[in-house]
Formats: C-alpha cells, sequence, structure tokens
C-alpha cells in the first residue's frame, strides 16, 4: 500500500498521526510522543516520494 495522505494532529507533547492510501483506508495511525515523532515520520518518509 502506498500512503497518500498523512494527517498529524499537533500539540505540545503527544501527537497523533493517520496515513491513509488513495481509498481511504487506513495504513498506519499511532498516538506518538515528541521523540518518536521524527523516527515515525522518517521511516514513512523513506517509502514516500513525496510529502506534502
Amino acid at each position: 500500500m502506498t500512503p497518500t495522505t498523512v494527517c498529524l494532529d499537533l500539540a505540545k507533547n503527544v501527537f497523533h498521526v493517520h496515513v491513509a492510501d488513495a481509498s481511504g483506508h487506513t495504513i498506519d495511525s499511532k498516538k506518538l510522543a515528541r521523540r518518536g515523532l521524527l523516527s515515525f515520520w522518517g521511516a514513512w518518509g523513506s517509502n514516500s516520494r513525496e510529502l506534502s
């Protein structure tokens, strides 16, 4: 599955991330602490051509 949509709910310390494909089906959904956000984003970013 190729991610086409990444939604990020910003907060001070805890972030909610939702990744979906072109059909709108959930690929991944996580609740992350600030420290975990960059590693999660890096993992998806390396698999994607473009994040906009």
